[in-house]
């Protein structure tokens, strides 16, 4: 494989299950309630972003 072709090294996804990094599974959703469950993982992963709380449920997937 040529160095600078791109590919994908990691990938993470979201589903109803939970949150997954590269297959394997982050947090699992107990609570079937996304504002939870993206709080939840938010503060799992420390992660130091204050307007998280401010915003909306489709942008927090995104974030």
């Amino acid at each position: 494989m040529n160095s600078h072709e791109p590919c994908i090294i990691q990938s993470g996804f979201i589903n109803n299950i939970g949150a997954f990094f590269n297959d394997e599974l982050l947090l699992k959703n107990e609570s079937n309630d996304f504002e939870t469950f993206a709080s939840t993982l938010y503060k799992q992963l420390d992660i130091k972003y204050p307007k998280f709380y401010k915003m909306d449920n489709l942008c927090k997937i995104g974030f």
